[in-house]
Parts: structure tokens; C-alpha cells; sequence
């Protein structure tokens, strides 16, 4: 489970269209998912081999909260 607030969502830095890979060590292009109406849905990932990992909510980059200091 993953939760933030607005406050805290507002402060992120804004999404980029890559990033770089904290599991590879390679820049990867960022999408934004679909509803099943094919309309976006305000959440980002990007794919590392044959995992997906989320990366934003609402033009957000989320990854800063999860590297590890």
C-alpha cells in the first residue's frame, strides 16, 4: 500500500518524460496509464526488463519518497 496527501503530493517535483533506473542504472521512458476507457489516468510508470514500476501520480515524480538514503 502507498499513501501521501495533497500537501505532500504538491511538493514533488514535477514528472519527466525518463528517468533513471535505480535497479539498472538506465534511463527509461516514463507513460502514463489508461482507464478502461483509454482516457488518462494520472498515474506513471516506466519498465525495467519485465517489471513495471510506478513512478507518478498526477504529473508527479513519486520516486524521490522510495530511494533508499
Amino acid at each position: 500500500m502507498i499513501s501521501f496527501g495533497n500537501n505532500e503530493l504538491a511538493a514533488m517535483p514535477e514528472m519527466k518524460k525518463s528517468l533513471q533506473c535505480p535497479h539498472c542504472n538506465k534511463r527509461h521512458k516514463i507513460k502514463e496509464g489508461k482507464d478502461t476507457d483509454g482516457c488518462p489516468a494520472g498515474l506513471f510508470f516506466y519498465n525495467c526488463g519485465d517489471k513495471t514500476y510506478l513512478c507518478g501520480v498526477q504529473g508527479k515524480d513519486i520516486t524521490q519518497r522510495f530511494k533508499k538514503t
